[in-house]
């Protein structure tokens, strides 16, 4: 019976240690479950592939708004087209430009010239209407004329007989006084000689760059001669 119980004994020993093994020897696959350790790697393995870089991001942001170069050119162009007020350039002298000479004005000074002959009767007041022959029709000339005017000059005295071109270096050179007397004293000092002459004068004030420019167009032409 002592041995029985022995025998009993030990097997319901045997029994317990066999459980107690095989409970302390289960795997998460025999529970279901997934271990700790490897849920926090994983998930922050995935947060990280998840997030974008933000430094590359932020220089492609920066790249994406930096303003394009503006050509000089073609933004001076646009400029020139937006503001009406801005002639543009063609190359062409502006329609509105008077390119011709004024042939009444140019036929006044040339008559007037051709009548005065220093060394003759009357030749004062003679200088005096030339002198004005050649202001007035300084007065409304424009640069723009010039090569109109030389042209009618040079066709003048191709033709003329009664003013060579050294006659016409010699009376632009005998009523220089006179117009300079114009530009340093005024007309106002001249109105008896004025009166005298008919009054030649058809402006009341004289342009000394004009003149100048006048004279200086005709001495090319007369030193081609």
């Amino acid at each position: 019976m002592k041995r029985r119980m022995k025998r009993l004994l030990a097997l319901g020993i045997g029994i317990l240690m066999i459980g107690v093994s095989a409970c302390g020897s289960r795997t998460p696959a025999d529970t279901g479950e997934e271990p700790k350790t490897e849920q926090t790697d994983q998930g922050s393995s995935t947060k990280e592939q998840e997030e974008p870089d933000e430094t590359d991001n932020g220089e492609t942001e920066e790249q994406e708004k930096e303003p394009e170069m503006e050509d000089p050119e073609n933004s001076e162009t646009e400029n020139n087209k937006a503001d009406p007020g801005q002639p543009e350039n063609t190359g062409t002298q502006p329609a509105d430009q008077n390119t011709e000479v004024d042939e009444e004005a140019f036929g006044e000074m040339i008559q007037s010239l051709s009548q005065y002959e220093e060394g003759t009767a009357g030749a004062s007041l003679k200088r005096l209407k030339a002198a004005f022959g050649v202001l007035n029709f300084s007065e409304q000339y424009e640069s723009s004329q010039k090569e109109s005017f030389t042209q009618k000059l040079q066709a003048y005295l191709a033709e003329s007989e009664a003013m060579s071109a050294e006659d016409m270096k010699l009376k632009l050179e005998g009523v220089d006084p006179t117009v300079q007397q114009v530009f340093t004293e005024g007309i106002a000092s001249m109105q008896d000689q004025l009166s005298d002459a008919g009054n030649p004068n058809r402006y009341d004030t004289y342009t000394q760059e004009k003149y100048q420019n006048v004279v200086k167009a005709m001495e090319e032409v007369l030193n081609e001669k």
